[in-house]
């Protein structure tokens, strides 16, 4: 059996890129593209490596895996490695049997054959999704929102709320919307008490970098959203940056006290 080292390399660079691909959707796990792309250069390296120069064993395949999850997805806790390194084998084995399934059906497997197979698979994951989070984004999903700023952080629930679509035009980072009583102790008294009274003068004098986002509402067709930054948030176990959190001085409902920006869970 002959086997081409540059369609062996394109096709296992393509399959694992996939696979990183299909498991950051599935788990909506935040990692840069590019780091996708190295990590299954990493792979795609280490097994033509064992395949070419070294006496390959199935357990390669499986800590090449593990490898390549590290350097794409950096994830920060062991139970995120886990999930991803379960995620990433099963898209391997579904994704493996179909190639071997199309290899033994079709007697000339091209590339032309695994970009087509590639393409509607990639379409495929995607709207599969999409719909799984419409799914979930049509009932009202209340999630546990945990804020830290400095060494102070709150904690209380937040709807995901698709009619917010909030974003602070200068900075582009996406709003949450938090209710004042709620975050208040993040500041202090000082802080508070401009808050409380949109004493704008005082906020732009604080220490702490507050942002002033206008908005359109029904019966408030002019507003000023006062908002700030926090070090960082935590939703569904994830932690997550760049976020801004817009302070509301009414309350929102008995049930939940913050407005999650929908895009959050991309």
């Amino acid at each position: 059996m002959e086997i081409y080292a540059d369609i062996f390399f394109i096709i296992n660079f393509v399959m694992d890129l996939l696979i990183f691909w299909a498991a950051s959707k599935f788990l909506r796990y935040k990692t840069n593209f590019y780091r996708i792309i190295l990590g299954a250069l990493v792979v795609t390296i280490l097994y033509c490596l064992s395949i070419f120069y070294f006496n390959y064993s199935i357990w390669f395949s499986f800590i090449f895996l593990i490898i390549g999850v590290i350097v794409a997805f950096r994830p920060d806790s062991f139970l995120a490695l886990t999930k991803l390194i379960l995620l990433v084998h099963i898209i391997a084995f579904i994704l493996g049997g179909m190639t071997i399934a199309y290899m033994f059906r079709i007697e000339n497997f091209s590339l032309k054959i695994l970009v087509i197979s590639t393409s509607i698979f990639f379409v495929t994951i995607k709207l599969f999704v999409n719909y799984i989070k419409k799914r979930i984004l049509s009932r009202q999903v209340i999630c546990r929102l945990n804020i830290f700023l400095g060494n102070n952080h709150s904690s209380f629930n937040a709807l995901i709320d698709t009619g917010n679509s909030l974003y602070d035009k200068i900075t582009g980072l996406p709003i949450i919307v938090a209710e004042f009583d709620k975050v208040k102790n993040i500041f202090p008294l000082q802080i508070q008490s401009a808050l409380r009274e949109k004493d704008f003068e005082k906020l732009c004098l604080a220490k702490i970098k507050f942002n002033f986002v206008p908005f359109k509402s029904v019966g408030n067709m002019n507003g000023i959203l006062i908002c700030f930054r926090p070090d960082f948030i935590k939703i569904f176990s994830e932690t997550k940056t760049n976020i801004l959190i817009g302070i509301c001085n009414f309350r929102l409902s008995d049930s939940y006290h913050g407005l999650i920006n929908p895009d959050l869970l991309n």
